[in-house]
Order: structure tokens, then C-alpha cells, then sequence
């Protein structure tokens, strides 16, 4: 009310009447802003063609969504597709939240296209098969919509099929049991059979010419995944480079002594595979050096994927050539002289990035904080814009890399060394115990932080100032910091002093004085083992594993910092040519342009965005074999009814059991019940106030050294990863997460 008073002149208007009035005169005046005239120029539309006003009552929605006459995934038409989340639908039509998806024959209604059977009566008599028998639900325990909503829904969608004539897509939402349509449109041929099958096609096509110019036999989940889900255009331009050979990554190597090969600097060794980050392990090979006769094992790397975080050991013949045997003293030089950089830099990883990286860098973030962005001219502020990417992803960001580097290396020595003497299960079991329960910087733990402003132990400013440039999903550049949404900030704050969760220092506390009760029992189990005479080597390989770890969340900690100056210049960028969050569909090189109108890439920007939010509907394996891509998109598993033991990888030791709850289906994030088990498909560390209340936690992609995996161990909650969990695990189904011996069990409801 007070912007309205502010922006027109005169105070809110309380009569409906006159309220009425002024909002279809806004609709009207809208025909003229910059964003629809841009529009019309795009698209050639004659201005004189004015606009329409359609004037509909508000509905409170406990459930909302959209109904598709045909099945927009595959065109198959005997099948009517629902899609819903809780409240109101505009989350869902924005693509921002993943739905609730029902999909339901449509043979039972062929006799009765205008609905009017009795609710629970079949058609021409005889009983109707059950809606759930003929439904594909997905991660439903207790579903938003039940058998009889759904038979309604499905009635009014055909009945509006036939009165309307052709295939439909429907927006409804269900207030008080009663459905609302609120609007239909025709679907499209694109849309209504065959748009996902496009999609689907090109991809394959794009990795097939992927296959015949790199060579690329095998895509391999890689870990920048488990918190970077589905990168916009300009995020995935970002993270890309700092991950090639001439950035951030290429830059530590090459200071270790390695000689990155041309091609990996010019294309890198990741891939976008539907939307999602994957690795040729070919081409990461080539990050050491050119013509290394080493790789990874296929056979391995299918069996576990994990494999692809360590260092490839498998003798690789075909990687050599007639003048392989010239090169090889270049080769062994190499190696000889990365080892040797290995081992004099690892002692002093952490001392040299406290003494001499962070504060020099904490200096630049500070001078670049008090720029005033608003009185640089366009050429000044595209110049910014290319000093930061420097500074941030190529200078800094071979050093933030650096201690995660050595922390995963001395991990996996720990890790070799122990299963080596101890056996798979009791040296895997040792490593994780060893490494729980590792103190952070309150400043590198958000959740923490968070935590003390919902107890008031640190007012708003404080946060601000510590914790302002972190927030959900933060590797994508488009998501907003918390600086920028302190409502949300509020909402966590709320939902943690509501919710009782525990404080995580307390938490830490407790996994704390278990890795010490492991750590000093460590002498006595390997006597046990009969491997004492490797006690001190075994100690030292755990002092360094325990020094560098937490080293991996405090330096992810400060960069953040410099990408919020990416996203600062970024977003002033897009406020003066009116693209908003738009900008984020449009490349580097593109936005570096500065177009001149923002109406010339709304067409570029809206098939983009389409393009991303499709690609995230095709289902993808775990690792993609180049001679099979016909496994790209195949059909959802089912999820499990009887009691079942799925194989897991523990990420973090440590049983519980309880109700799933999965991540998703549009509720609020912060619905999360105390002791419920966390289910999603990568844990990001902005979602870690969850884990404060969760009883364990399962997701589908993580290994021992993601971020989810070290906060969970620092206050000792049990975590394992379980391939496409989020679609064998539905909501409210009581499992036993064992994150000792790496499973998770589905109980039967008897047993429940």
C-alpha cells in the first residue's frame, strides 16, 4: 500500500469498486511498458491491436496444478498426465518447483465424456478400475490429490477436450474439494507429443558428434553436480571455465608441476549431458598430461562411478602412438616433478592459503565491495566484468582449489592405507569415523550461523556480514544471495527456533568425542589387525586428512564472496537493459556485447530457458556409455512396495529411522519434520538448516568428500547415497538408514 501511495500520488483504494477499476486500467497501461513494446517489435505485432482485461475471482488454492488431455512426454494419447503441488500453481508454471505427476489411463472414460457418472460407479455398470492401479505416481505416500479427485479432474479435462476440440492443457486448482479451471490452451503438435522427444533427439545427436570429435566413450557423473543440479547458460560459462585447463583448476595443476594438454585447455574435460554436469574421463586424464598411457577402467568406472574423484591408475595401450616412446622421458619428467611438488606442498597447504591467499584475497573482496557499480559507464562495467571472472575464476580460484586438492588426496591415501590392511568394510567404517565431526569457522558454516540468529545470539547485520553473499543453491549464479532475500533469511531463522532442531554445536560436540574415542583406539585396532608397525604411518595420514578437510568448506567459503561480485556486475548489467534474471540464459560473451535492446534476445532467452527446463525432465543413468544412448530418457523406475534393502554408499556413519521426506513436490523447504529422513538429489550447503532437524539423510549423488558428506559428519547424522532415490523412496514411507553397513531398508507398513 505504501508503494502504491508512493508511486501514484494518492492512498490505497479501499472501495472495490474503485479498486476493480484501477487494476484493469493497469492492465491496459501495461500495452505501453518498455517490456511489451520490445515484445511487439520482436514479434511484429501492430500496436493499435491494444489488449484484453479478463477479470476472474481469487481462489484460494490448497492444491493447484495443470492437466494435460495427452501425454506431453512421449505423445501417447491413452494416457491424461496431471501435474500438481500444494497452494497455488504459479510455482509450478514457472518451472521452479518439481511437481507431484499422475499419469492416468483414459480407457475407463471413453462412455462418459462429459463426467456424469456417479462418483465410485463404473462405466456401463461394472466397477471402475482403480484410479491408483492406473496411475503412475510418483514419490507418493500420502498424494496431494485422491482417486476420486483424480477421476474428477481427468472427466472435466476429456469433457473440455470435446467441447473445445483437441488436445488440451488445463490449469486448475482444488479449494474447499471443489476443482476451478482457471484457463485451457491447445496444445501444440511440439507440445503435445513430441517436444520432449525433440529434445531427447538433439541431445543424443549432440553427443554423438561429441563421441566422433573427442572421442568421449563414457560420461561420468562428476561431484560439482551434487550441489549445481541444472546450470543456466551463464552459470555453466562460469564454472566451466574455472574448471578447464587455462582456468582456476589449470592454473593449480600447472603449478604442481602437470602440463595440461591443448585440448583440455580449449574445451575442458566436463559436459552439460541434458542439463546436467557430467566428465569425459578421457579428456580429465589429459588435466596430469598429453599422452599419459594411463586412464580409467570402463568396466570400473560403470561399476563405480566414484571412481572418477581419484587419480586413473589403469595401464591404457590405446593413449600411445608411434612416437610415444620419444615423448616418454617429457612424460616421466612430468611425473617425477608433480610428485615431488606434491609432496613439499601438501605439509603447507593450509598455512599457505591462511598466511598469504586468503588475505590478500579478503582485501580485493573488500576494495570491490564500497565500487558503486550504478555510476560506471556500459564499457567501464563490461571491463569489471572480465576482471572479476579473472581475479575470481582463474587468479583466486586455483587457490581455493588448492586445499581441496590436497584434503582429497590425503583422504584417499588414509582411505587405501586402511582398507589395505583393515579389510573394505572396517578400513572404509575407520576413514569416516576418523574424519567426523572436524571443527569449522562459524563463518564457514552457515547453518551454524543460522542457527545462533534464530536464537538471537547474532542479530541480522551480524549474519549479513558473515554469511550475506552464501544462500541455497549458491553455484548458481542466478539464484539470489541472502543478502538479497532476508525474508527467507527470516523463514529459516523462524522455522529453526520453531522446529527445536538441535544446535550444531552441540552436534559437533558429540561426533567430535567420537573421532577422538576413534582415533585414539586406532594403535590397538591395527595390533588387532596385525598391522602395528604401520601405526605411525597410518597416524600421519590421519593428522593430515584431519588438518586439510575442513579446509575444503572454508575455501568455498571465501570464494563465494568473489562470485557474489560476479553476480553484483552481472545483475547491474541486466537492470539497465531491462532483462532482469533473464540475463542468466545468455552467454558471457553475449552479455559482454551489451546489447543495445533488450527486446533483440527475448526470443534467444525464452527458447533457452525452454530448452533447460525440458532437459530436466529426461531421466539420465548414472553413467552414460556413448554406445548406448538410447538410455537417455528412458521411463522412471517404480518405486518399491514390500520391504526392500537398497545398496548404498555411506557418506556419513551412523543409524536412524524414520518417515521419508523427500525434497520437492512444491512445499516449503523448511517443512521439514525433527527426525524425518531427508531424501533429494544433491544436498547443497545453503539446504543445511535441514539437516539440523533430519534424522539422516539420503541422496541420490555424493561421495565421502562432497559438502553435503562433511557437514553431515560434523554433526555426526547418518548419510549414505542411493542412485535415483528420489524416485524408490516416496513421502512418509519408514526406512532404517544405516550408514554403517551402506543400505537403506523399506519396511513393510506391518513393521512400520
Amino acid at each position: 500500500m505504501q508503494d502504491y501511495a508512493a508511486q501514484r500520488g494518492q492512498p490505497f483504494p479501499q472501495d472495490a469498486d474503485e479498486l476493480l477499476r484501477s487494476a484493469v486500467v493497469a492492465v491496459f497501461d501495461s500495452w505501453w511498458s518498455a517490456q511489451a513494446t520490445a515484445y511487439r517489435r520482436v514479434h511484429k505485432i501492430d500496436d493499435s491491436l491494444a489488449t484484453a482485461v479478463t477479470v476472474q475471482a481469487m481462489i484460494d488454492t490448497q492444491v493447484a496444478g495443470v492437466l494435460f488431455s495427452s501425454d506431453p512426454r512421449n505423445g501417447e494419447s491413452d494416457a491424461v498426465v496431471v501435474e500438481a503441488v500444494r497452494g497455488t500453481g504459479e510455482r509450478l508454471v514457472s518451472g521452479r518447483v518439481e511437481p507431484e505427476r499422475y499419469i492416468v489411463a483414459r480407457a475407463d472414460l471413453a462412455a462418459d465424456p462429459d463426467g456424469m457418472a456417479p462418483r465410485g460407479a463404473g462405466t456401463m455398470g461394472k466397477p471402475v478400475q482403480s484410479v491408483a492401479a492406473a496411475t503412475d505416481r510418483t514419490r507418493l505416500a500420502e498424494p496431494l490429490l485422491r482417486d476420486s479427485q483424480l477421476q474428477q479432474l481427468r472427466c472435466l479435462g476429456l469433457r473440455m477436450e470435446r467441447l473445445l476440440g483437441g488436445k488440451l492443457d488445463v490449469e486448475w486448482g482444488l479449494a474447499e474439494d471443489r476443482f476451478v479451471i482457471f484457463q485451457a490452451r491447445a496444445m501444440g503438435e511440439t507440445q503435445a507429443g513430441s517436444r520432449l522427444a525433440q529434445v531427447r533427439a538433439a541431445e543424443i545427436e549432440r553427443l554423438e558428434r561429441c563421441r566422433r570429435q573427442q572421442g568421449t566413450r563414457l560420461w561420468v557423473p562428476h561431484n560439482l553436480g551434487e550441489t549445481l543440479a541444472a546450470p543456466t547458460p551463464l552459470t555453466w560459462d562460469l564454472i566451466r571455465r574455472l574448471m578447464s585447463g587455462r582456468g582456476g583448476l589449470g592454473r593449480l595443476y600447472r603449478s604442481l608441476g602437470y602440463v595440461p594438454s591443448r585440448r583440455v585447455c580449449e574445451h575442458g574435460f566436463l559436459e552439460l549431458v541434458a542439463g546436467r554436469i557430467y566428465a569425459d574421463p578421457d579428456r580429465l586424464v589429459e588435466m596430469f598430461c598429453a599422452g599419459l598411457p594411463f586412464g580409467y577402467d570402463p568396466a570400473a568406472l560403470r561399476a563405480n562411478p566414484r571412481l572418477i574423484e581419484r587419480s586413473p591408475t589403469s595401464f591404457a595401450p590405446e593413449r600411445t602412438d608411434a612416437l610415444w616412446l620419444f615423448r616418454l622421458p617429457a612424460i616421466l619428467g612430468t611425473i617425477w616433478r608433480a610428485a615431488r611438488r606434491l609432496k613439499r606442498d601438501a605439509p603447507r597447504a593450509a598455512e599457505r592459503f591462511d598466511r598469504q591467499t586468503l588475505p590478500a584475497f579478503q582485501a580485493y573482496v573488500e576494495r570491490e565491495s564500497t565500487r558503486r557499480l550504478a555510476e560506471l559507464s556500459d564499457r567501464e562495467l563490461a571491463d569489471l566484468l572480465d576482471d572479476r571472472c579473472v581475479r575470481v575464476l582463474d587468479h583466486f580460484g586455483a587457490e581455493f582449489l588448492r586445499p581441496g586438492l590436497f584434503a582429497g588426496l590425503a583422504v584417499t591415501a588414509l582411505e587405501t592405507r586402511l582398507v589395505r590392511l583393515l579389510g573394505p568394510e572396517e578400513g572404509g567404517r575407520s576413514v569416516r569415523s576418523l574424519v567426523a565431526g572436524l571443527a569449522l569457522d562459524e563463518d564457514a558454516a552457515p547453518e551454524a550461523c543460522l542457527y545462533r540468529l534464530a536464537h538471537g545470539q547474532v542479530g541480522v547485520t551480524e549474519f549479513q556480514a558473515r554469511c550475506g553473499h552464501r544462500g541455497p543453491n549458491e553455484l548458481e549464479l542466478a539464484a539470489p544471495r541472502w543478502h538479497e532475500v532476508a525474508d527467507e533469511v527470516s523463514r529459516w531463522a523462524n522455522w529453526l527456533q520453531a522446529s527445536a532442531a538441535p544446535d550444531p554445536a552441540e552436534l559437533q560436540a558429540c561426533a567430535a568425542a567420537a573421532r577422538i574415542r576413534a582415533t585414539d583406539a586406532l594403535p590397538d585396532v591395527l595390533r588387532a589387525a596385525g598391522a602395528g608397525s604401520f601405526a605411525g604411518l597410518v597416524t600421519a595420514d590421519v593428522q593430515a586428512a584431519q588438518t586439510l578437510l575442513p579446509y575444503r568448506q572454508k575455501a568455498r567459503h571465501h570464494w563465494m564472496r568473489g562470485y557474489a561480485l560476479i553476480r553484483e556486475a552481472v545483475l547491474e548489467m541486466a537492470q539497465r537493459r531491462g532483462l532482469g534474471e533473464a540475463i542468466f540464459f545468455l552467454h558471457l560473451e553475449e552479455i559482454r556485447q551489451f546489447p543495445a535492446a533488450a527486446g533483440d534476445w527475448h526470443d534467444v532467452i525464452e527458447d533457452r530457458r525452454q530448452q533447460w527446463l525440458w532437459q530436466q525432465r529426461l531421466t539420465l543413468p548414472d553413467v552414460i556409455d556413448s554406445a548406448r544412448l538410447d538410455a537417455i530418457g528412458s521411463r522412471d523406475v517404480a518405486a518399491p512396495s514390500a520391504e526392500v534393502r537398497l545398496e548404498a554408499t555411506v557418506l556419513s556413519p551412523g543409524t536412524a529411522r524414520g518417515p521419508v521426506w523427500v525434497l520437492g513436490g512444491g512445499r516449503p523447504t523448511s517443512d521439514l519434520r525433527n527426525g524425518c529422513i531427508l531424501v533429494c538429489s544433491t544436498l547443497d550447503p545453503g539446504l543445511a538448516p535441514l539437516m539440523l532437524a533430519a534424522g539422516a539423510v539420503v541422496v541420490e549423488r555424493g561421495g565421502i568428500l562432497s559438502h553435503g558428506a562433511i557437514v553431515a559428519r560434523q554433526i555426526g547424522l547418518p548419510a549414505v547415497a542411493v542412485s535415483q532415490a528420489t524416485r524408490l523412496l516416496r513421502d512418509g514411507q519408514i526406512v532404517v538408514v544405516d550408514g554403517h553397513q551402506g543400505c537403506v531398508l523399506c519396511l513393510r507398513e506391518d513393521e512400520s
